[in-house]
């Protein structure tokens, strides 16, 4: 089977979809630690979760920033695709104008 090549702007709208899932956990997470009485296991194993989510979330940020870099250097290459292609209908309009000659 082939890969399936997404969007940059998809892949952006994916991974904000999941850092906002992620924010969430991490907010219900913090809660539960401040509000509720456990044990000292049922505490670290919360912690250790919370730990792990806040990494995750962390490297997804970081390829967000990245996915970001990408699509403003895709955006730039679009618009010189256009400038160079005003700039070419401009000098051939100049060239084979003959009315005002």
């Amino acid at each position: 089977m082939t890969k399936r090549k997404c969007s940059i702007i998809s892949e952006i709208e994916k991974l904000e979809a999941s850092l906002k899932t992620w924010h969430h956990k991490v907010e219900v997470l913090e809660g539960n630690l401040k509000s509720r009485y456990m044990s000292v296991e049922e505490r670290e194993k919360l912690e250790k979760e919370l730990a792990d989510v806040k990494s995750i979330l962390s490297r997804n940020q970081a390829e967000l920033q990245t996915l970001h870099k990408e699509n403003s250097k895709t955006f730039a290459f679009a618009v010189l695709i256009m400038f160079f292609a005003f700039l070419g209908y401009g000098i051939y309009v100049m060239l084979t104008n003959t009315a005002s000659r």
